[in-house]
């Protein structure tokens, strides 16, 4: 989006502001990677992120099948069959 202004004399100024015009697939493609994009360099530039983004499920799943996993009865189902869809 541009927006002109007359300024003193025959001088003009042309601002471009940071909008995108226009709609559709290009535009939710453009946003979504750009998030995308930003969200990778954070998580490359705090490492604890990343690995804790990788190691908690695995430590939930490992802690609902073998901490709990005695504690919750089904009848005739086991347990495990239901974690991890879960």
């Amino acid at each position: 989006m541009n927006t002109t202004s007359t300024l003193s004399g025959n001088q003009t100024a042309t601002r471009t502001t940071g909008a995108v015009e226009g709609h559709g697939i290009g535009w939710l493609m453009r946003d979504t990677w750009a998030i995308t994009v930003r969200n990778i360099t954070g998580m490359f530039r705090v490492p604890q992120v990343l690995v804790f983004s990788l190691v908690q499920p695995v430590i939930f799943v490992l802690m609902f099948r073998y901490v709990f996993g005695g504690a919750i009865t089904i009848p005739g189902q086991s347990y495990v069959n239901f974690l991890m869809p879960g």
